[in-house]
């Protein structure tokens, strides 16, 4: 949950000033200052997205983004996430993009979980791994997903075991074989 108001104006600052001390902190704890960079890596997620303005989402792309350690990108990824929040249609609700954390103690198993947690209510059903990760695939098609982040999606693949990569490819090339979304 980020916020970029600006408060300019004497009225405006005056009025903030008039909020309880717990409002004001959360104010400057929720303040996201946007910069260029920021604002360019936000175009690029928002072209991947929607490819052409006023056009449908974007299918069939797996895209990266690369950059030092702390540089900021998770920042820039959440803020672009809490623009597309669930919303309800006429079977349910849409998730129009999903963020997935991943860390190294990520598994296949947890992945899955991660995408059960992403995708609305529910939990993962204790199956095979294979299995499993066929739901996920299909759970975000069924909730009209347009765009899958991975954020640290390096932990996937770095140091891994060869039945964990393989899972993680695996998830993967279904979810670009759904042709319905971008990742």
């Amino acid at each position: 949950e980020f916020h970029t108001t600006k408060f300019e104006t004497i009225e405006a600052r005056g009025a903030v000033s008039l909020l309880s001390r717990s409002h004001r902190k959360h104010l400057i704890d929720t303040l996201l200052v946007t910069y260029p960079v920021f604002d360019t890596i936000t175009a690029f997620i928002e072209k991947l997205h929607y490819p052409v303005t006023g056009g449908t989402h974007g299918t069939r792309i797996v895209a990266g983004l690369l950059g030092r350690t702390r540089a900021g990108k998770t920042d820039i990824i959440k803020h672009y996430c809490n623009r597309w929040q669930p919303c309800h249609v006429d079977d349910g609700i849409a998730h129009p993009v999903i963020y997935l954390p991943v860390t190294g103690e990520t598994t296949p198993q947890s992945l899955a979980e991660i995408i059960y947690e992403a995708t609305g209510p529910g939990t993962a059903p204790r199956i095979k791994i294979a299995s499993l990760m066929r739901n996920s695939v299909a759970r975000i098609v069924r909730a009209r997903v347009e765009l899958v982040i991975i954020d640290d999606a390096q932990f996937l693949f770095e140091g891994r075991s060869k039945n964990h990569r393989r899972d993680f490819f695996s998830v993967l090339k279904q979810l670009a074989d759904t042709e319905v979304l971008n990742i």
